[in-house]
Parts: structure tokens; sequence; C-alpha cells
């Protein structure tokens, strides 16, 4: 038998009549390829991570709970029996499927393609259902799209109702079990006679040649084909008497009429010309259940129309009407400002005295606005170097609720802002659990009973350091306690399940389609805390904070409050040159430190520090942040952008800065500006690079600068 055991899981390719059995506590997680394999009985009894079957045919398939992906390919003439979280067909041909799929099944490009739901049953089936996180109850095996057919063509498949349970006993090996309900809700009971009422064929194939997949088996290895052929008829049916081949398997012997085209229907078990009894009571139940469900879904229709168009008309009568109240109330108070005129010493005084701060807020606009102080707006992007994968964290919020600032008494309320860019597999949860960790730590800090100010430079660096720990510990959990398997998206439709291989020197991901990942991950962490007109900022890793500043002559100017820890920063290439110019060389070329010996020889990273990043820690990439302040903001202050790299390998922090208050100026509130910088970030590096790394960013305009 040419089966292969690799890093990547278990493949069976090209076989012609065997018959393949993997029993309960052989697979365990494992990916599993089944390639150009032609009459040949496969019965894959465990849980598994993945599974591709690529040219098969002629062969009966059994596959147990997949926790991942179930993928298909130009297959014909085969009888499935299939459990997993998603499910694609394309180019196959006339293949029947017992479905049990956690999500939407998928076809493309294939003809004659039958599903029933799951009816499969063997020891040990719902142990290995909760190992590969399916729920029973959860089912979509009816909810077939065809990716590729036109809008409004027939699809190429077909539902039918299952007649009969695919059973597999194994010997010594416990009762049979599936705790998937059939398609009428019944369950299945072992050892039941499931006999049909009008006297047809028994819905349960209990046949003494499927003990030949107990482990005693010796038959079936002394004649593996002969015992496939004796398994098949067991467990997909015989052929009938008078050469007809009936349904077969799950099957009944005529397709439902739900209005999808495909394979032709066979004579049925009472002969040619008259229809089997029990087909013609399936018909007819799912004739009537699709009518029904046709009349509940055009009542449902009628009823959402007529409650949204009412809830439309409700909705704009109190719009205009508030409209009309805040008009009127607008009025008012331009009349008595300009019977009493601008009150104050300054402009910026006198401003604020013809605003009136009685209204409320109207429904649907930026509460920003109204703050006289401040306006922030935050946005994060994935690009596309990643797929769908975005590995950015950015938090904007106040450090404290009302009702700590009112129990802490006279304290000032405090603002965070904070941009973590994730690196490595399991990257965007350790940017998350920094982030959740160094905001939990700033929570419980001193700034709890003193200012920003009181705590002067000293105080702030020991808060700041002791965040930034909190947060290395949180994100060191990530790749100290993996998860024993990660999706990965690539891109595509489907995600790369990826399977945790700790055996040898290097820890791995695997994946049977993707290749082998190294098991790295970390983040790094920009962050400022703002109180009233005091500032103070920290990171580590390439993540920066940039302060704009209104020009007398018009226009504005950046300073860059943060260090960019790279191996092109001065200070870090003389530390790194100094203290691991042993283990660690420059390649300033590229912008990365690499590892020169050891385990870890050939590893490189575009950071000089990092929070969570446990694989370097002895090669110089340390979480210790650089702090800045406090300092107190003058009235020329116009606004502070934290961003990823993604930002700033686009722009420059002047371009950013003018980007950012430009758009205030012309009347965008500061979280349009926020997304307008990200996206043209993008769109600069796709047009620069062709690819996008993810890109995030938090912008706050203070004082008059907000163009409100």
């Amino acid at each position: 038998m040419d089966q292969s055991a690799t890093s990547e899981g278990v493949e069976f390719c090209d076989l012609d009549g065997q018959s393949i059995t993997k029993h309960p506590g052989e697979l365990n997680g494992e990916s599993v390829v089944l390639k150009n394999l032609k009459d040949c009985s496969v019965y894959l009894l465990d849980y598994t991570g993945e599974v591709e079957v690529t040219g098969c045919t002629s062969c009966q398939i059994f596959i147990g709970p997949v926790d991942g992906p179930a993928i298909f390919s130009n297959c014909k003439d085969c009888q499935v029996a299939v459990a997993a979280q998603q499910f694609q067909a394309k180019a196959c041909t006339d293949v029947e499927f017992g479905l049990y799929c956690a999500t939407q099944p998928t076809v493309a490009a294939s003809t004659g393609l039958r599903f029933s739901c799951w009816m499969g049953a063997y020891p040990g089936l719902a142990a290995h259902f909760r190992a590969a996180g399916l729920n029973p109850g959860n089912n979509h095996w009816d909810k077939v799209q065809d990716i590729s057919a036109d809008s409004g063509a027939e699809a190429t498949f077909e539902l039918v109702e299952a007649v009969h349970y695919w059973v597999v006993p194994l010997a010594d090996a416990g009762p049979l079990e599936n705790p998937v309900s059939a398609a009428d809700g019944s369950r299945y009971q072992p050892g039941v006679d499931h006999t049909p009422a009008d006297g047809g064929e028994p819905t349960t194939l209990l046949g003494s040649a499927a003990a030949a997949i107990g482990r005693a088996g010796a038959a079936a290895a002394a004649a593996p084909a002969a015992a496939a052929a004796t398994v098949s008829n067991a467990l997909f049916g015989a052929p009938e008497e008078n050469g007809d081949a009936g349904g077969g398997g799950f099957f009944s012997s005529a397709p439902a009429e739900n209005g999808h085209a495909g394979g032709s229907a066979s004579q049925g078990a009472v002969g040619a010309g008259r229809e089997h009894p029990k087909v013609a009571a399936v018909r007819a139940a799912v004739r009537e259940r699709l009518a029904k469900q046709e009349a509940d879904e055009a009542s449902s229709k009628d009823a959402l129309v007529q409650k949204a168009a009412s809830y439309l008309e409700t909705f704009y009568q109190k719009r205009n009407t508030a409209k009309s109240q805040r008009a009127k109330e607008n009025r008012g108070a331009e009349m008595a400002a300009a019977v009493a005129g601008p009150e104050g010493d300054g402009e910026w005084e006198k401003a604020l005295s013809l605003i009136n701060f009685s209204f409320g807020r109207p429904s649907g606009s930026d509460l920003s606005r109204y703050k006289t102080a401040l306006q922030t707006g935050c946005a994060t992007l994935p690009g596309d170097r990643y797929g769908i994968l975005n590995q950015d964290v950015v938090a904007l919020e106040a450090l404290f609720s009302d009702e700590e600032l009112r129990a802490l008494g006279a304290q000032q309320q405090c603002l965070v802002a904070a941009v973590l860019d994730g690196h490595g597999m399991l990257g965007e949860a350790a940017a998350s659990r920094c982030c959740a960790a160094a905001l939990r730590s700033l929570r419980q800090s001193a700034l709890r009973t003193s200012t920003l100010a009181q705590l002067g430079p000293k105080g702030l660096d020991a808060l700041l350091q002791d965040a930034f720990l909190q947060g290395h510990a949180g994100a060191l959990t990530v790749y100290r306690k993996p998860p024993l398997q990660y999706s990965y998206p690539s891109g595509s439709r489907l995600l790369d399940r990826y399977t945790l291989r700790t055996g040898g020197e290097r820890a791995m991901y695997a994946s049977a389609r993707a290749g082998a990942r190294l098991l790295e991950c970390g983040t790094t962490c920009t962050l400022a805390l703002l109180q009233g007109r005091s500032l103070a900022v920290a990171n580590a890793g390439d993540s920066s904070a940039v302060l704009g500043w209104a020009l007398p002559g018009g226009g504005y100017e950046a300073e860059e409050l943060t260090v960019r820890h790279c191996c092109r920063e001065a200070g870090e290439a003389e530390r790194f040159r100094r203290d691991h110019s042993a283990s660690i060389e420059l390649l300033l070329a590229d912008g990365y430190i690499s590892v020169k010996q050891g385990r870890w020889k050939g590893y490189q990273l575009s950071m000089t520090r990092a929070l969570g990043h446990d694989l370097l820690a002895h090669h110089g990439v340390v979480p210790t942040p650089t702090v800045a302040g406090p300092r107190e903001l003058p009235a020329s202050a116009a606004c502070l952008v934290l961003a990823s790299d993604g930002v700033w390998d686009a722009m420059t922090p002047a371009e950013a800065v003018n980007f950012v208050m430009d758009a205030v100026e012309r009347g965008a509130t500061t979280q349009a500006a926020a997304e307008a910088l990200a996206a043209r970030s993008v769109e600069i590096a796709q047009e620069q690079c062709c690819e996008a790394d993810n890109t995030t960013a938090a912008v706050l305009v203070f004082g008059r600068h907000h163009g409100e």
C-alpha cells in the first residue's frame, strides 16, 4: 500500500482495489490526503485536521469528523460520508455525499452531485465530534451553494433523503454511535431495527460483513480486494437481482423534488416501473416541507417590508422634528450672541462664549465635535500582504470610568492611545493580550491618585516600564501555551489549518497544504497618555508616535516623539554590536537582524525590541520601552499621530501630519481623517511595492485645530 506519513500528515496515493482503514486513535487530528485512488474502500474512523481527496474514481470513502476543511476535487463515481468544519467539491462528477458541515458547503464546476444528511455511525464517533469542535446540532448539509453557477441558473446538484445508516462496527470497541440527527429529526439508536412501517428495506445495515473492518480482520488483510467488495455490499447495499444498481449507501432511489437538477433516479427496490413506497413517502414529505417553507418565507418577507416601512416613516418624522427644533434654538442663540457680543480676554475664550453647550447630541453625529479640547479617531486595515489577516491592534479610550473618577475624588481623567503590530504565526493574539495586560496595569497604577505632572519623569518612567512588562507577560502566554491547531488566512476562501509539532529541535506548525512554519510571535507597542495638556509616550518596536505643530505662516511640521527600534537606528545598532555581535548580524541594507549561529541560525527579525518575543530574548531582543515625558503641550500643538509601520513605510512624519490636518481643515472629522490616512498609506504601499502591510493609525487633534 502506497502510504506515507510526513510532518504534514498522512497520504494515500495511487492505489487500485485496496481497503484502507484508520482506527480510532491512529490519526488524532492529523491531516490526510487521498490522491488518485481507484475502486478503493477508505475508512477514516478518527478525527482529523483537514482532508484533501483528489482524483479518486469509483471509491467508497467514510471520513470521520474533520476539524477544518474537507476538499474534494476531480473525483468521479464515488460514494462518500464526511463530517467537516468546511466542505468544498470542485470539478467532481456523479458523487454521492452523506454530509455533515458546520458551515455552508460549496461546489464548483461539478455535475451529478447528490447530497443527503450525514447518517454514519461507528464506536466513539460522539467523542470525535467533540475533539474536532463540531456541534452535532449545527448541520448545514442542505445549504449547498454552487459558486460557479450564473445567477438564476439551475444548480448542478440535488438534495436527497437518506434511507440507510452507514454503520461501521469495530471489534471490542463499544456500541455504535451517531450524535447527528437525521433530516427528519430522528436520532440513531444502536441495535434498533429501523425497518420502515410500510415493510420496505431496513434503514440500518448491520451485516456481518461490516465486521471485516474490525481490528481482527485477517481475511481482509489476506484478500483486500475481496474484503473490500464484501464490505462495500454490506455498507452501501448490494446490487439488485434484476441488474439495477439501486440507491445504495445513504441515498433513496429517487431525488427529492427541490428544484435542483442532477443525476438520474434509479428504479428502486420493487422493480422497474414501480416506485418504492418509502421513496414515494419521502418525495411527498419533501414536497410538503418545501411548499411550507416557501409560504413561510413569503409571509415573513411581507411582514418585514411592512415593519421597515413603518420604522422609516417614524424615523423621518422624528428626524425632521429634531432638525426644526435645533434650527430654532440656533437662531435664538445667534440673536442672543449678536446682542451680548463675545466674552473673554483672548480669541479662543471669545469663540467658546459663542457656542451653546446646552444642545443635545444630534442622532448620528460625532460626539467629538462638541469637545472643546480634543477630537479623536482611529482606523486599522489589513492591507493585502497577509490576505485577510490583520495582526495590528489599536486602543483609544479613557483610562477610568465615570464611576471610578467619582470614587477617586478630584483625580483628572487620563486618555490612553496605543498601537500594536503583531508578528509571527500567533502575532494577532500576542498583540491583543499585550494590549489588554498593559491597559489593566495602567488602570491599577499610581495614575489613580497622581497626575502625570505630579509623577514627574522618574515616576512616569517606572509606571510605564511596569505597564510594558505586564504587557510583555501577557503576550508571552501566547508563545508558551500555544494552541494545538491554528488557522492562518492566506487569502483563499479556505483557511490553512496548522497543527503544532513539538517533537524536534524547533517547535513548528505543520499544514498539509501550506508546509510548515516556525512557532514564533511577538508585538510592537506604542502608547501615549494625555491628561489635560500633559503628554507622555513610550514605545518598543518600530511603531511610532508623531506630534504635529502649527507653523506661524501656515502649514505644519512634525516631531517624532519615539525611537524606532530597528537595526538602522544608531543607538540600537551600537547596542547589538557591543553586546550581541557574536550571535547577531546586522543586515542594514534589508533592515533586519539575523541570527548567525545556534538553533535559530538564519532567523531574521525587522525590530530590535518587541513584547512577547521569547525566541530571540537571549540575542538582544528586549521588551524594554523608550519613555518620554511628561511634557506640557503649548497652544501651537495641533495633533498627535500614533501608527504602525504600515503608515511610516508609506509617509514621512511631516506628510502624515499635514495629510491629517488638511483633512480636518476641509471639514472631516478626526475619525474620517484617521481612516483616510490608513487608506492612503495602503494605496501608496501598493503603488510602490505591489503589496501593503497591516496599517493602523490613532489620531488626536487638539483645541482650536480640530476645525469644527
